[in-house]
């Protein structure tokens, strides 16, 4: 990302996660998150999805801008799935990822 100004983050997903707790307080007790990292110290530059749950029926295409932080840098994406042992889903599948400069 050293020279570029803009670019785009894409990637399929196929989820199945422990979905919320049905009644308040509505809890997420698993869920996947995805990351840009700094590639020098792993400090967080942004995050592009703060908490995925609940099931996809499919794979879906999934695309984010690249925030500005990251430009001039050597990142890292992070996928990051967080679950508890209490329920047992398949959890997250992911797949062609991408990063498109225009």
């Amino acid at each position: 990302m050293s020279t570029a100004s803009r670019a785009t983050l894409r990637y399929y997903q196929f989820y199945d996660i422990e979905p919320p707790n049905a009644q308040p307080p509505f809890e997420v007790f698993d869920f996947g998150t995805v990351t840009v990292l700094d590639a020098a110290d792993d400090s967080e530059l942004a995050v592009l999805e703060p908490a995925l749950t609940d099931f996809s029926l499919d794979w879906e295409e999934v695309s984010f801008p690249l925030p500005a932080a990251a430009f001039g840098k050597t990142i890292r994406i992070e996928f990051r799935l967080s679950a508890d042992d209490v329920s047992n889903y398949p959890g997250w599948y992911i797949d062609d990822v991408q990063v498109t400069i225009p």
